[in-house]
């Protein structure tokens, strides 16, 4: 029982002796804070805050605002712009040049969409390739289930993106007629939405 206590007592000091030790020394959270912060003050840069005037103007306004104010200017001008039927006309020019830019803006954009799907497809089909060619050299039944899955995955995923794209081919196609059908008939017409049996 004696050995008891003085194992106690010896244990209860020397723990009194490395406990100062410990505490007169910050803990390591303490320091990656102290660092944190005082890096976090050293690296704050005020905020880039843009307005119109630190913007580029594009030349497109800019060459429409002078054309105004050099059409306002003059009195000849001025005198032409209240003529009836020349606003109208210039208008109805202005909204066929629009329209016509819109259907090349829109046959644009199903151009990248297909682009991008046929990629996808690609990249579906070089994984699927992948997966046939470790399927014929693995023996191990658990792999050969396994490259069997995702092969059956792969093969999905080439089937939507081959609908996808046969699609965005259909819509392409109407886009381009009617981009055509619009620059004959001089009076632009708005792409339609596809039909229910193509979706």
């Amino acid at each position: 029982m004696k050995h008891y206590v003085l194992l106690i007592a010896g244990f209860f000091l020397l723990a009194g002796v490395s406990m100062p030790a410990q505490s007169g020394a910050p803990s390591l959270g303490d320091l990656a804070r102290q660092n944190r912060d005082k890096q976090s003050k050293e690296k704050k840069k005020p905020a880039l805050v843009f307005n119109e005037d630190d913007l580029p103007a594009s030349s497109m306004n800019q060459s429409d605002d002078h054309d105004t104010a050099a059409a306002s200017a003059t009195p000849a001008n001025a005198a032409k712009a209240s003529e009836p039927g020349s606003s109208s006309a210039e208008k109805s020019t202005k909204k066929d040049k629009d329209s016509g830019e819109k259907s090349d803006a829109h046959v644009a954009e199903l151009k990248k969409k297909m682009d991008s799907y046929t990629a996808e497809r690609d990249s579906w089909k070089k994984v699927a390739k992948d997966y046939e060619d470790r399927l014929a050299n693995e023996s191990d039944d658990f792999r050969r289930q396994m490259y069997e899955d995702a092969l059956e995955n792969d093969h999905k995923n080439v089937a939507l993106y081959q609908k996808k794209i046969d699609e965005a081919q259909s819509e392409l196609d109407q886009a381009k007629q009617q981009a055509a059908s619009s620059a004959r008939n001089g009076a632009p017409q708005q792409p339609s939405a596809p039909s229910s049996d193509q979706r």
